[in-house]
């Protein structure tokens, strides 16, 4: 049997601590998550997913879910946080 002090140990179930011990398990690597909540959150937090973000994803075949919940920004704006000029 495997010691805890042999693992990764992440803390917290959310998106990144999640992904990213599917990344280590993927990789063969033991990982062990801690969450502090009693339930995880089912709604999607993250605000935009960039394009080597869904590639990363598309290995553990989610991308596809994860674009037919999101919504596609067909425009962008970049903003001067000071000025707030265009």
């Amino acid at each position: 049997m495997m010691k805890n002090s042999e693992r990764v140990v992440i803390a917290g179930a959310g998106p990144v601590g999640l992904v990213s011990a599917m990344c280590l398990a993927n990789e063969g690597i033991p990982v062990l998550v801690l969450e502090m909540g009693d339930q995880l959150p089912i709604d999607l937090r993250a605000s935009t997913f960039h394009p080597p973000t869904l590639d990363m994803l598309d290995k553990f075949g989610i991308t596809s879910k994860l674009i037919e919940a999101g919504l596609t920004a067909s425009t962008w704006q970049y903003r001067d946080r000071e000025s707030g000029e265009r």
